[in-house]
């Protein structure tokens, strides 16, 4: 019988000890008993611990590992010191304490009944435009021909991503993730190709179908291995773009590989800004229907609807995301980046834009209290607002935006999944003048539409946190006209009355009855 998840929770490798850095605090068990504590009774289920970058948070043999980096003098013939980094961390966790923070979380994590995982990056390029850093290796320092733009050297960020048509890319990481499961006997593996997912060379990605199926199979054959040695069938996930075109375009044959049974489960996502609230759950679950695979799709940590906002999810855009891909059929909800720290002050106001709402306690667990069942969830209050695909060429992003044509409608698709008929259902815009931002605009300025039904703007709201610094223009919906996928069109009066205006956020707030 299948296990039944609610929420996987996926940690990073680096956010614990930048962290303790930060605060000045030294790595303990005592800590960690204490970080892990928090979610005791939540509807977490699985928990997946990653354990590398381009470099391994555990000493290895296969990959650059951060204690040596922290000894490390010199970097790409340039001299370096990573000792006044997060670097200090790791060094004094496993070099100075002999203290496995991993190991210690694995058995920590088993006593609340919880199932760890290990993660693993698979083509993580953070720092790679940079000559030095703490998160480069010397390995890809050394050896620029298997990057996947050696045909013409690096024009983006992106194009310093190894080139898994090289044997060698492969087998590095093949030995790491071996070594990493001889290491830490854990319940599942994850492969993270979201960092990053271009994994071949620009146009090698037809042959690279075949080549990526094979290194899965050879990941397979290491879990049996350890499967077979420990008594127990760990399942494998892989954590792929947001729809089945576009991983098949980047050399992904994610669908031969529920087919085959090669992978247990797939994860949908976006790369980081924003979550995408538009991810084609519906579709995936179409697709992978015949198969014996389960489905969920990633809910990011930034919430990004235009260039200009950069905010952190709320406890109720979170949940809202997590919400619409349960409705919408996904097995368990995915939540990536959300790790909260111990020993940070979230009450602190110069974290005010990360740390406003989300961490705070009460909120933080009534996220994680909730977001993994469509029976909890929808008694919630949610924030549906949307975003877009950050990994498609040339994204459209639905704003900022203006209406100031007549018989020219702004057209936004705002997922909701299902919203209980007794429920308050409210469509805000945030909108101001485009000749006078600081003059009220009249509600009936604001001619809008939600599936065909027109809706008349009752009041106007300060939105919180600053999604938008206009004012929010509230209409009231009749929950009756709502649908999973909904459409919003919004214009100006056709009578010759109209006021121009800006447009640059928008969402559906649902308020369950109590």
């Amino acid at each position: 019988m299948r296990e039944k998840r609610k929420i996987m929770f996926n940690e990073d490798n680096t956010h614990q000890f930048c962290e303790y850095y930060e605060a000045g605090v030294r790595p303990t068990p005592e800590i960690a008993k204490e970080y892990i504590a928090q979610y005791a009774g939540t509807q977490v289920t699985d928990y997946l611990i990653n354990v590398n970058s381009m470099n391994s948070s555990f000493p290895s043999k296969y990959l650059m590992s951060y204690d040596q980096k922290y000894l490390q003098k010199e970097e790409n013939g340039r001299p370096v010191d990573h000792t006044k980094s997060h670097m200090l961390s790791y060094y004094q966790m496993f070099v100075e304490d002999h203290y496995d923070m991993y190991a210690h979380w694995i058995e920590l994590l088993r006593q609340i009944h919880i199932r760890p995982w290990l993660s693993f990056r698979m083509n993580d390029c953070h720092q790679a435009t940079e000559p030095t850093g703490h998160m480069l290796c010397d390995f890809f320092h050394e050896n620029p021909q298997f990057r996947r733009t050696a045909h013409h050297g690096p024009a983006g960020y992106f194009d310093n991503c190894f080139d898994y048509a090289h044997e060698q890319i492969r087998t590095r990481m093949l030995n790491y993730i071996d070594e990493a499961l001889d290491r830490y006997d854990v319940d599942g593996v994850e492969l993270d190709f979201m960092r990053e997912m271009f994994c071949f060379s620009i146009g090698g990605e037809v042959d690279g179908l075949e080549i990526m199926t094979d290194f899965v199979k050879e990941v397979r054959k290491i879990m049996s291995k350890y499967d077979e040695k420990r008594g127990k069938k760990m399942p494998l996930l892989v954590r792929v773009a947001y729809s089945p075109e576009l991983c098949h375009e980047m050399g992904f044959d994610v669908v031969r590989w529920a087919k085959e049974k090669l992978v247990d489960i797939i994860v949908a996502s976006p790369r980081w800004c924003p979550t995408d609230n538009n991810i084609p759950v519906e579709f995936w679950k179409r697709i992978l229907e015949p198969y014996d695979v389960e489905f969920a799709a990633t809910t990011e940590l930034i919430l990004g609807t235009n260039n200009d906002k950069f905010w952190l999810n709320t406890h109720e855009t979170a949940l809202a995301t997590c919400f619409q891909h349960l409705s919408a059929g996904a097995d368990f909800a995915y939540l990536f980046n959300y790790m909260r720290s111990n020993v940070t002050n979230y009450d602190d106001p110069e974290n005010y834009i990360m740390y406003s709402d989300l961490y705070k306690w009460d909120n933080y667990q009534h996220l994680l209290r909730n977001a993994g069942e469509y029976e909890t969830a929808i008694k919630c209050v949610r924030r549906h607002v949307p975003t877009y695909h950050d990994m498609q060429d040339n994204a459209v992003r639905p704003f900022p935006d203006k209406c100031e044509t007549l018989n020219q409608y702004k057209t936004v698709k705002i997922r909701t999944g299902d919203v209980p008929a007794d429920a308050e259902v409210m469509l805000i815009l945030g909108c101001d003048g485009i000749k006078n931002p600081e003059e009220p605009l009249p509600f009936e300025n604001i001619v809008a539409y939600i599936n065909s039904h027109r809706i008349h703007c009752i009041k106007t709201i300060e939105v919180q946190p600053a999604f938008t610094q206009k004012p929010g223009y509230c209409f009231l919906i009749d929950a009756s006209v709502i649908r999973s996928v909904n459409v919003v069109e919004v214009t100006i009066p056709q009578d010759g009355t109209a006021v121009p205006f800006h447009i640059d956020y928008a969402e559906i707030r649902v308020i369950p009855k109590k």
